[in-house]
């Protein structure tokens, strides 16, 4: 069985060594790894399974851009 684990606020301090640690541990191989930040990040793409861009989470359309990707 695979899993989707979305985490927002990608663009953390510690959010790159989170995804790395994440993907590098053998028991989390069937776990799918997605991500949003409002901002586009350098070299972020290795560690996920996908990222999106979306509004500051103080934008109305939020909470809508989100549903849509868990969909």
């Amino acid at each position: 069985m695979t899993y989707n684990l979305l985490i927002t606020s990608a663009g953390g301090y510690w959010a790159k060594n989170l995804f790395f640690l994440i993907k590098k541990k053998t028991i989390y191989k069937s776990l799918k790894l997605h991500a949003v930040n409002k901002k586009k990040i350098k070299n972020i793409k290795k560690y996920l399974d996908s990222f999106y861009i979306v509004p500051s989470p103080k934008n109305k359309s939020y909470i809508k851009k989100i549903l849509n990707i868990i969909k």
